[in-house]
């Protein structure tokens, strides 16, 4: 959460037009969703995904991972624009 916080932070300082900013936004959180989730077996930064971290999660509460990566993309996508959204509102509140 904290790369849509970022975002949306930088976002509200150029003061991009809302309907833009969420946009751009949104696109960013998915197209980072689905490299993570399709790329999770690589190591970036001698790290495991945090889509593994997810899958992992939901294995030990034996839970169905089936559609793991669309829940997974779909909180991010959410949880991430609410973030973001949240801080871009804020930033363009305080630049005036």
């Amino acid at each position: 959460m904290l790369f849509a916080i970022a975002l949306g932070a930088l976002l509200g300082y150029f003061a991009l037009d809302p309907i833009l900013a969420l946009s751009v936004l949104a696109a960013v959180l998915v197209a980072k969703g689905v490299f993570e989730v399709r790329y999770s077996h690589l190591k970036v930064f001698n790290r495991p995904s945090p889509f593994l971290h997810y899958c992992q999660n939901l294995m030990e509460r034996d839970e169905e991972i089936s559609h793991a990566a669309f829940s997974y993309l779909l909180q991010l996508v959410i949880f991430g624009l609410l973030a973001g959204g949240g801080i871009y509102a804020l930033v363009r509140l305080l630049r005036g």
